[in-house]
């Protein structure tokens, strides 16, 4: 897991080859404060989601996990936590969904925890499981947050 401000977006373009092109979308979308909705940016090798959502009590949240996709979480506007720990760590409260790439996991107490705000972002990869969307200070909020998948090499 990675947790960053986008001003620093550089240092981790390094990681994955489609990092600086999912970063690009994200400075993009914010200064041309572009719509709700999924933008195809290079097939289902990367593709993004701009949402706007109520974060939730944490009890009302799950640990899930994407076994092909990196999830690159940026917050436009507002706050949430977010959850993750080693997938190894869990045990799956369900089968895995191939279609959708995800799995979802019972709770686990033993998480680490990130406030994410406005201009910030978690990186969540395959190993990483993460529970997002939950709110500040148990007041749930409005949220609007641009989601990248980047497909595993």
């Amino acid at each position: 897991m990675i947790y960053d401000s986008l001003k620093n977006c550089d240092r981790y373009t390094a990681v994955h080859e489609s990092f600086e092109k999912a970063f690009r979308f994200i400075k993009k979308a914010e200064e041309e404060k572009l719509p709700e909705g999924r933008y195809e940016l290079e097939g289902d090798k990367l593709y993004a989601f701009i949402q706007r959502y109520t974060s939730k009590l944490e009890k009302e949240s799950s640990f899930e996990a994407h076994k092909h996709y990196i999830d690159i979480q940026y917050i436009l506007s507002g706050v949430e936590v977010m959850q993750f720990a080693d997938i190894q760590a869990f045990t799956p409260s369900c089968d895995y969904d191939a279609e959708r790439d995800v799995v979802f996991f019972d709770d686990f107490d033993k998480a680490g925890t990130v406030v994410v705000r406005e201009g910030e972002y978690g990186i969540f990869f395959p190993s990483d499981a993460h529970k997002p969307g939950m709110c500040f200070a148990k007041n749930p909020a409005e949220v609007c947050k641009i989601v990248v998948k980047v497909k595993t090499l």
